[in-house]
């Protein structure tokens, strides 16, 4: 079946005909599929429509601050319009793939990936927040809404967090342009509401105890690869229940081993925790290593330099292959640099 592919234009046409909408995020949650979910849940109520959103798993706990209203069983027979955001293929619905049928609209920004609605995506933008920000601002031109502090909060946070506080290479010049308008908004405001010093806090300085003796976990848990250019952690079942922890505490693993100095390519792989032999992998590169490409080939995808997929074998096997993917990958990157 083909699928239309819309611009910013027939985007804003969409929210403005939405009626009431369900917005579906990805499973495992992070801060822009939640804060973008949530800036379209507000830009449609604004409109004169009514929307909620869902999310398919456990909200980590570091992201409360983006989940109020959030419902994990809706019944897609009350809504007129479903909403997939920051969801690159159907897998990543989790228990709401029964749902992708009913998708009449999706906002991406992944490079690879399965488009399965109609559907604006734009590969180069930094987040999905991003596009929501090009919808927001062209309904502020066409006098649909005026400036909203709650959407610029939500567009923010989305923004900041798929960006690592506008630190990764996602980061663009109009992410700048974009966020100096958000944050001009949420100033103005005056409101008594977070600002962007706070929800910077929020996203990226504050951690529970349990993510804090997760981290400490995975940093004895991490082996070198190529001269300590990849850094590798396996994450098993066994370790999730021994840190009290949940599948959605894990979110920031792969940040502390990308954060080993010398790191080129920092990659997790971490078992469910009812021990099945399912295991999320996750990739990040500091490099031109296109850690997407590596792992289309286990059928999983992303950017240029983050990337995940979920592999159905037992550990031993997962880790080898992925392992031996990306040692090749990074390899042929140190060649081409003389390293």
């Amino acid at each position: 079946m083909t699928h239309a592919k819309l611009g910013v234009t027939a985007a804003a046409d969409y929210i403005l005909r939405c009626r009431r909408a369900l917005i579906l995020c990805h499973t495992n949650p992070d801060g822009d599929t939640l804060g973008s979910a949530q800036a379209l849940r507000r830009l449609i109520t604004l409109t004169g429509g009514s929307a909620d959103v869902a999310v398919p798993s456990n909200v980590p706990e570091r992201l409360d601050f983006l989940a109020d209203g959030v419902i994990s069983s809706p019944d897609a027979d009350l809504y007129s319009e479903i909403i997939a955001v920051d969801v690159a293929s159907v897998g990543q619905l989790g228990r709401f793939s029964d749902l992708a049928p009913r998708v009449g609209f999706m906002i991406d920004h992944h490079r690879s990936g399965e488009a399965f609605a109609d559907s604006i995506i734009i590969p180069d933008a930094s987040a999905a927040g991003s596009i929501i920000f090009e919808i927001y601002s062209e309904l502020k031109e066409r006098g649909a809404v005026t400036p909203d502090a709650e959407v610029a909060r939500y567009l923010f946070a989305a923004i900041s967090s798929d960006t690592g506080s506008f630190k990764f290479s996602n980061t663009t010049p109009y992410t700048f342009m974009a966020a100096a308008v958000l944050s001009s908004e949420i100033a103005k405001a005056d409101d008594g509401g977070p600002d962007t010093a706070d929800i910077s806090r929020l996203l990226h300085d504050t951690v529970t105890d349990k993510e804090l003796r997760i981290s400490a976990d995975v940093s004895k848990k991490i082996t070198l690869y190529e001269d300590g250019a990849l850094a590798v952690c396996r994450i098993t079942a066994d370790d999730i229940r021994r840190l009290g922890a949940d599948d959605s505490d894990f979110g920031g693993a792969i940040d502390v081993v990308r954060s080993l100095r010398g790191v080129i390519v920092a990659v997790t792989l971490r078992q469910k925790k009812d021990g099945s032999d399912v295991w999320k992998i996750s990739a990040r590169s500091t490099a031109d290593v296109d850690v997407a490409k590596v792992l289309s080939a286990f059928g999983g995808g992303g950017h240029l330099r983050a990337a995940g997929a979920t592999l159905n074998c037992p550990g031993d096997e997962a880790y080898e292959k992925v392992v031996s993917a990306f040692r090749r990958a990074v390899a042929k990157y140190k060649a081409r640099h003389g390293e």
